[in-house]
């Protein structure tokens, strides 16, 4: 009987071991790669995840916090009301269990302070502290889960029957996930200044910035932040600083556990921890760590997605005087990795943003995005036919290797395979050098005969024939594969007239990929890649000789509205075939692309491409172009043309419904075109709901064509742009006076934390010689 007591906490950590376990092992091994430089950030060996500050140390009864300089950061006292003396920073503190040492600091520091802590026995006691200290606020409140996510909220109820908590029991109707915690402190920061005390500036500045989050809830982040991840990832974008208490393992003595537990314990050492992977790892007392998994989310959501640095680390024992359990290792997922198994129950951890918050990222990205306009004229006599004076003898030489290698070459292969600027292609990716491309081709024209042979391959082939658009609908498994793989080739030309592929990775249904390789679903992958590149380079074929150069494709991946944690989470599997497909396009189909740019790129996105580009050589990163959210119209669009302009953004809206309310995140954007004749009208009302928002406005004329050499080709044409707070509404008629689209944008990439909602209503009405829509008609249809 007495075993059957700690029946319900064994049930719910295998529950939840046993959800996390379905990570498929592909995606595992991928984490662990991200994994070994997370350890290595946590204890500070040297890893890029690591930075210096001038700390402050704070003692407390467990061990210490390290807090770096705050107030350099913010406003000066002479911004403040003369003669007053006023908060100057926001601390958000969870867990506090009695013990005050930093917040108070902080509060005589001149911070205003609001804590939360749900523990029954200590509520009156905090309340008590809060209300005798300036500046300090207390709300009987604890850290989890969102509501409806049951996990939390039963390993809450779970520990506190059975008195596993060390501070006490914890009171599980007060248990609201960080996104509450935040609003909750913010309303407690504009109550307590009175609707005077606080200036209007204060206001929006608290608003956006949280200078120091605090989170020692003695187990509950791991939780917690799967929920933040899951729900409101940008949360933390105005997040200054974090100081977070990681409880990798339990630090309760051993004899204070009651003896239901310890039997509960030892069945399921027995049945469980021998029997699956976890082997080794101890069941958490507190809300817990149940798999490395919730590790990897923790780490990947601070240092990846939102560019926070590790600035100190130390790790303890726990409660003073507890001895640690018996099976205080990690699993094995972090041995592996680097963890140190010396017995010790947890980390405190200090965490700074990016030197100027999110914006500073935002630069990092402007570096990777090195590759500007200029760069791209450089590479414009790639694009020339093959040049008689500095390649005939290369191409010749080639040619000559090719013959000696293949019985029947050039007459039994495809003119695709053997024409001499294929060859060029070659070259023009080795350098120049026949000694270099020669091995290179052999291997591609071997890969490739096999495909001329496969049913699908040929068949895709002779539907193409001399077509000169590569339309997806003759790829085999485009049906399929189209909510996977988005990415187009669109009406509409680039600079150079050269043809456009565009990617909207917010369309990729990583869901469909989250059970990881499934045999039936990657042979059709493969015949679809294998068919696309051979699609794609036959059309490249046609195009080049009609038009005697070297034409190449102009890629567009626009990350708008894309967290990285999420492709990282669910995309794992997806991001390991295009590695694949990265490789084959370099080995065997060299220079079909002549520019890559990544558009609308998040902050996180540096660390995403650090990943990433290891895989390319050094002439396809010289290619890529980053241009961070944010990036101004006449850059973002300066070589492409209008009709390219309304093709990208038609391929958009097929997953943003314009008739419904429109959800703006932080840092992203909600764009739309309508393609306008000569005397066409579109009139449009924006109205915001919610947040703050720049609508943009440009018109740009079919005629004009973009050139490589010029950079913010569309500078000259005039933007109109109007601020909008929630409950305003911008509304305009704009009347074509040329053939062009006209492109309106709801902005909020300025934003670091705060969404905004907008409804647009489009009005199309045709001059009366077109006529193709009813005058007066409300419309929202791609007309492309």
């Amino acid at each position: 009987m007495r075993g059957l007591l700690g029946l319900p906490l064994v049930l719910l950590h295998l529950l939840h071991a046993a959800s996390l376990a379905v990570i498929d092992q592909e995606q595992q091994q991928n984490f662990s790669i991200l994994r070994s430089a997370y350890v290595d950030a946590l204890f500070q060996r040297r890893s890029a995840f690591n930075t210096t500050c001038s700390e402050t140390e704070v003692h407390h009864k467990e061990g210490s916090y390290f807090v770096c300089s705050l107030l350099s950061r913010n406003k000066t006292t002479e911004e403040h009301t003369a003669g007053r003396v006023r908060p100057i920073c926001l601390v958000v503190s969870v867990g506090i269990g009695g013990i005050w040492n930093l917040e108070d600091m902080l509060a005589a520091r001149s911070c205003t302070v609001v804590a939360f802590d749900p523990t029954k026995e200590m509520k009156t006691v905090h309340q008590t502290h809060a209300r005798a200290k300036r500046n300090v606020h207390f709300h009987y409140l604890g850290l989890g889960a969102s509501p409806d996510v049951e996990t939390t909220l039963a390993a809450a109820k779970v520990i506190t029957r059975l008195g596993l908590k060390p501070y006490g029991s914890l009171d599980t109707r007060v248990i609201v996930p960080l996104a509450e915690i935040f609003r909750i402190a913010r309303e407690t920061v504009a109550r307590s200044a009175g609707g005077h005390d606080l200036l209007e500036v204060d206001a929006d500045r608290y608003n956006q910035t949280i200078d120091l989050l605090k989170i020692d809830c003695e187990g509950c982040e791991w939780d917690a932040f799967e929920d933040l991840v899951a729900r409101t990832p940008h949360l933390l974008r105005g997040v200054k600083q974090i100081i977070i208490e990681l409880h990798m393992r339990a630090g309760i003595s051993e004899d204070a556990i009651p003896s239901p537990l310890q039997e509960a314990s030892s069945w399921f050492d027995s049945f469980f921890i021998n029997r699956t992977q976890y082997a080794g790892w101890h069941m958490s007392t507190g809300f817990g760590l149940i798999a490395p998994q919730q590790f990897d989310t923790l780490m990947h959501h601070l240092l990846i997605d939102h560019d926070f640095r590790v600035a100190h680390a130390v790790q303890h024992s726990g409660q003073a005087g507890g001895r640690t359990m018996k099976y205080n290792q990690p699993p094995p997922g972090l041995r592996e990795a680097g963890f140190p198994i010396n017995k010790f129950c947890c980390v405190e951890m200090t965490l700074t943003a990016a030197v100027g918050g999110p914006p500073a990222a935002a630069q990092r990205l402007c570096a990777l995005g090195k590759n500007t306009a200029a760069a791209a004229a450089g590479m414009d006599s790639d694009l020339e036919w093959i040049k008689e004076g500095a390649e005939r003898g290369e191409v010749d030489a080639v040619q000559a290797a090719l013959s000696a290698e293949f019985e029947g070459w050039p007459a039994a292969y495809p003119i695709d395979l053997t024409h001499d600027i294929n060859v060029a292609r070659f070259l023009r990716g080795h350098g120049g050098q026949a000694s270099r491309a020669i091995p290179v081709m052999i291997g591609a024209v071997r890969y490739r005969s096999e495909l001329f042979n496969e049913p699908a391959v040929r068949q895709m082939r002779e539907t193409i024939g001399q077509g000169t658009f590569a339309d997806p609908l003759h790829v085999p498994h485009f049906d399929e594969l189209q909510d996977i793989l988005p990415n187009r080739c669109v009406p509409g030309a680039a600079a150079g007239a050269l043809p456009l592929s565009v990617s909207p990775i917010r369309q990729a249904d990583l869901m469909m990929l989250a059970d990881g390789a499934n045999a039936e679903r990657d042979a059709k992958f493969d015949l679809f890649f294998r068919c696309t590149l051979e699609q794609r380079a036959l059309v490249l074929h046609n195009l080049s000789v009609a038009q005697r150069r070297m034409v190449k494709f102009y890629e567009i991946r626009d990350f708008n509205a894309v967290w990285v944690s999420e492709l990282m989470r669910h995309g794992q599997y997806l991001l390991s075939r295009m590695r694949v497909l990265m490789g084959t396009l370099q080995s065997h189909y060299p220079e079909m692309l002549h520019r890559v740019v990544i558009a609308h790129a998040p902050s996180s996105f540096s660390r995403l491409f650090s990943l990433i580009s290891p895989v390319l050589n050094e002439r396809m990163l010289a290619k890529v172009a980053v241009l961070p959210a944010g990036t101004p119209f006449e850059t973002l669009y300066s070589n492409v043309d209008a009709l390219a302009i309304h093709s990208w953004h038609s391929l958009l809206r097929r997953t943003v419904d314009w008739t419904r309310p429109l959800e703006i995140g932080y840092g992203a954007l909600e764009a739309t075109t309508q393609w306008l004749e000569a005397g066409d009208a579109l009139v449009w009302t924006v109205r915001l709901m919610q947040g703050t928002v720049t609508v943009r406005l440009r018109f740009v004329p079919a005629a004009f064509v973009p050139s490589s050499a010029q950079n913010g080709a569309y500078a000259h044409i005039r933007e109109t742009a109007e601020d909008l707070v929630a409950g305003a509404e911008s509304t305009g008629q704009y009347v074509a006076s040329e053939r062009g689209v006209l492109w309106l944008c709801v902005d909020n990439a300025a934003s670091w934390v705060t969404n905004a909602q907008a409804t647009v209503e489009l009005c199309h009405t045709a001059a009366p010689s077109t006529a193709p829509v009813a005058e007066g008609a409300m419309t929202t249809v791609d007309l492309e």
